[in-house]
C-alpha cells in the first residue's frame, strides 16, 4: 500500500518513500483481505501513520511484519518483529502499539509516546448468587429510610386528624384516625390495597396523593436495581496487585516473547528475588505461555485465568467485550507508553516527533482515540453496581423531600381550615326571624344554625296541618247550616259524607231528631275533637 502527500490542489515532490512495518492488534491496526485478494488496513495507528507521514512531507506504503511479532532479542542476540525489521534497515518506521523500552532504545530510536500504557489485570466477572440478593437491593441506610417514611406518614395522617378534632372541624371520618389505624393506612398506601379508614378531608387527601406519588417512585426504583442485579455480574475478586497473583497461587497467562514476557525475564535472569521474578518463574512453571492477545483473552474469559497485558488494550478488550464479561482492576505496573520506531540517527525519527507534538497540541490526536475507544454499556472495573445504588439513594432522597413538602402543606391545610371555620362563625350574622314565631325555651342567638332549621321546618309543618283542619271544620259547617242535614255517628264509628266521601261526618236525610246546635261533629285532626 502507498501513500501519497497532497497539499490543497496540487500534489508535492515526496521526500522519500518510506516504508511502515505493522503488526495485527486491535483496534490500532486491523488487516483484512478484500474480495480482491488485496490487503486493507484500518485502525487508530494506521490513519496516526498517515498525518503524521502527511505532516512531515513523506509518502509511504506498508506490509505487516513477519510472525505478526513486535520484536524482542532471541537467544541467538538477534532482533525480530518490528524492532528487527526497523533494526536491519527492511523498514523505516513501525506502524502499531509499540511498547518503550530501555532495551529497544538500544538499536531504534522512538518518537514521543502517543499514548500511555501500563500493565493491567483482565479476568472474568464473578457470577456467583447470593441466596439474600434481595436484601442488596438497597443498603441498609435506604431500608430504614423507607421504614421510618412509612412510620412518618402515619403520623402525618394522626397528626391532621388530630388538629381537626382539636378545632372543632372533625367529623366522624377523623375519628377512625387513631394511631394504629393511621400506620395501617400508610402501608395500604405502598402495598397499593385499598382499605379503611377513607381519607375525607382535603388535608388527608393531600397527604394521601403525596405519598402515593412517593411510594410509586420508590416502587420503581425497586424494580430498577432489582433488574441490573439480576442481568448485571459482580465483581468478587479480591486479586488487586501482582503480590496477590503470587501468593494466591491464581493463573496467570501472557503473551510469550513480547514486552511483558522481556521485562519478567530481566528480573528472573538478574534472580533479585522480586516479584516479578516470582511470578515469571510460576508462569513458567505453570505452562501459562499464549501466543496472542487473542488467545489470552480467551482463556480469561472461558477458563478463569487472569491475563496480564497492556491497559490500552485490556480497556478496549472489556469495553467491547459482547457479553460484558470481563473487568479490570484500578492496579496498574510498568508504566510506559506507545511510540513510533524508527532507524538510529534518522532525521525521519525528529519530523515525525514534530508532526506528533502538533496533532496534540490541536487535539487531532485525542479526537483519534475518542472514534477507536468509544463509551459502551460494559463497565471496565465492574463498578455500575455502586453507580446504581447512589443514583438509587439520589432519587430516594428527593423522593423523601417531596413527601415532607406534602406532610407540611397538609399539616398547614388542615390548620388554615380550622382556623378559616372557627372565625367564620364567630363573625357571621344570624338570620332574622318573623316576630310571630316564638323559640320555645331558647333565644334564637344561642340556638346553631342547622337547629334552627330544624325547629323552623317543625313549625311550619304544624301550621300546616292546623289550616288543613280549620278549612274541613269551615266548609262542614257551611254544609250543615245550608242543607238542614242530620249529622249522627253510626254505631261502627264511621264516619261517611253523602256528598263528599273525604268528609270526615256522615250525613243522613230524615228530620232532625235534636237542634241543629246539638249536633255533634267528631273532628279527626291532629289527635283532637271539637264542638259545634
Amino acid at each position: 500500500m502507498v501513500g501519497y502527500l497532497v497539499a490543497g490542489n496540487r500534489l508535492e515532490a515526496p521526500k522519500r518513500v518510506l516504508k511502515a512495518v505493522a503488526v495485527q492488534q486491535t483496534p490500532f491496526v486491523n488487516i483484512r483481505a478484500d474480495g480482491r485478494n488485496e490487503t486493507k488496513m484500518d485502525g487508530l495507528c494506521v490513519r496516526l501513520t498517515a498525518k503524521l507521514v502527511q505532516k512531515a512531507g513523506y509518502t509511504y506504503e506498508t506490509y505487516q511484519s513477519p510472525k505478526n511479532e513486535f520484536g524482542h532479542l532471541n537467544e541467538g542476540g538477534n532482533w525480530t518483529g518490528t524492532i528487527g525489521e526497523v533494526y536491519y534497515g527492511h523498514a523505516d518506521m513501525t506502524m502499531g502499539p509499540v511498547t518503550i523500552s530501555s532495551q529497544r532504545l538500544q538499536v531504534v530510536d522512538f518518537t514521543p509516546p502517543f499514548m500511555t500504557t501500563s500493565v493491567r489485570m483482565v479476568f472474568r466477572r464473578s457470577r456467583k448468587r447470593s441466596p439474600l440478593l434481595l436484601f442488596n437491593i438497597f443498603p441498609l441506610g435506604v431500608l430504614g429510610g423507607i421504614l421510618g417514611g412509612i412510620i412518618g406518614i402515619g403520623c402525618v395522617f394522626y397528626i391532621i386528624a388530630f388538629i381537626r378534632r382539636l378545632l372543632n372541624i372533625g367529623d366522624e371520618n377523623d375519628n377512625k384516625f387513631s394511631c394504629r389505624d393511621s400506620i395501617w393506612m400508610a402501608i395500604w398506601i405502598v402495598l397499593e390495597k385499598r382499605d379503611e379508614p377513607i381519607a375525607k378531608s382535603i388535608a388527608a387527601r393531600m397527604m394521601l396523593a403525596g405519598s402515593w406519588l412517593c411510594s410509586r417512585v420508590v416502587m420503581l426504583v425497586f424494580v430498577a436495581n432489582l433488574t441490573v442485579l439480576l442481568t448485571t455480574h459482580h465483581k468478587e475478586s479480591d486479586i488487586t496487585s501482582l503480590e496477590d497473583l503470587v501468593n494466591k497461587n491464581v493463573k496467570t497467562c501472557i503473551v510469550e516473547n513480547e514486552f511483558i514476557f522481556q521485562t519478567l525475564k530481566s528480573h528472573s535472569d538478574a534472580a533479585d528475588g522480586t516479584v516479578y521474578d516470582k511470578l515469571y518463574q510460576r508462569i513458567l512453571r505453570s505452562g501459562s505461555l499464549v501466543k496472542s492477545t487473542e488467545e489470552g483473552l480467551s482463556k480469561a474469559k472461558k477458563d478463569n485465568f487472569i491475563f496480564l497485558e497492556e491497559s490500552p488494550v485490556v480497556e478496549y478488550a472489556v469495553l467491547t467485550d459482547k457479553d460484558c464479561d470481563l473487568v479490570t482492576t484500578h492496579h496498574t505496573f510498568l508504566e510506559g507508553g506507545f511510540g513510533v520506531a524508527t532507524r538510529l540517527g534518522d532525521p525521519l525519527g525528529k519530523d515525525l516527533s514534530i508532526a506528533l507534538k502538533e496533532m496534540q497540541e490541536d487535539g487531532e490526536l485525542d479526537v483519534l482515540k475518542q472514534q477507536w475507544f468509544p463509551e459502551t454499556k460494559c463497565d471496565l472495573y465492574g463498578e455500575k453496581d455502586s453507580s446504581n445504588v447512589s443514583t438509587s439513594v439520589a432519587v430516594l432522597t428527593g423522593a423523601a423531600i417531596m413527601l415532607a413538602v406534602f406532610a407540611l402543606s397538609s399539616i398547614l391545610e388542615a390548620i388554615v381550615e380550622g382556623v378559616y371555620k372557627k372565625l367564620r362563625e364567630r363573625f357571621r350574622k344570624p338570620k332574622s326571624l318573623p316576630q310571630d314565631i316564638e323559640m320555645k325555651g331558647q333565644e334564637t342567638d344561642d340556638v346553631p344554625c342547622e337547629e334552627m332549621a330544624d325547629r323552623l321546618e317543625q313549625g311550619l309543618e304544624a301550621l300546616r296541618k292546623e289550616a288543613i283542619c280549620l278549612k274541613e271544620e269551615a266548609i262542614c259547617l257551611k254544609e250543615n247550616l245550608a242543607g238542614n242535614v242530620l249529622l249522627t255517628r253510626k254505631p261502627s264509628g264511621e264516619l261517611r259524607h253523602r256528598r263528599q266521601r273525604s268528609s270526615l261526618f256522615v250525613i243522613e236525610d230524615g228530620p232532625s231528631p235534636n237542634p241543629p246546635d246539638q249536633l255533634i261533629s267528631k273532628q279527626i285532626c291532629g289527635g283532637k275533637s271539637s264542638l259545634f
